[in-house]
């Protein structure tokens, strides 16, 4: 929701993961507050953790030649805790 539609899925999932990366400080991520929240979880695993948002309607991405992702209306809902999430985080031991 923070990054809503500045960005690709790459610098997403690098300001998820807490990461100082030019794309992240060039998009002012660092300073969000989602900056680093899912820091326990490998790129991978975050990059896996978006793609089922999209899967599950939270996320969707703009059309054109670089699609960003942004959060849906039912993804809002979700965030706020007014809808019950269909996907869980995966378990993974802290870093």
């Amino acid at each position: 929701a923070r990054a809503d539609r500045r960005s690709g899925m790459i610098a997403v999932t690098e300001m998820l993961r807490g990461l100082p990366s030019e794309r992240v400080k060039r998009f002012g991520f660092d300073g969000l507050s989602t900056y680093g929240i899912l820091a326990a979880l490998g790129q991978d695993e975050v990059m896996r953790v978006l793609r089922a948002c999209i899967a599950a309607g939270y996320v969707d991405l703009t059309t054109g030649d670089f699609p960003m992702p942004y959060l849906t209306a039912l993804g809002g809902r979700v965030m706020r805790a007014q809808a019950a999430s269909a996907i869980r985080l995966p378990r993974t031991a802290p870093r």
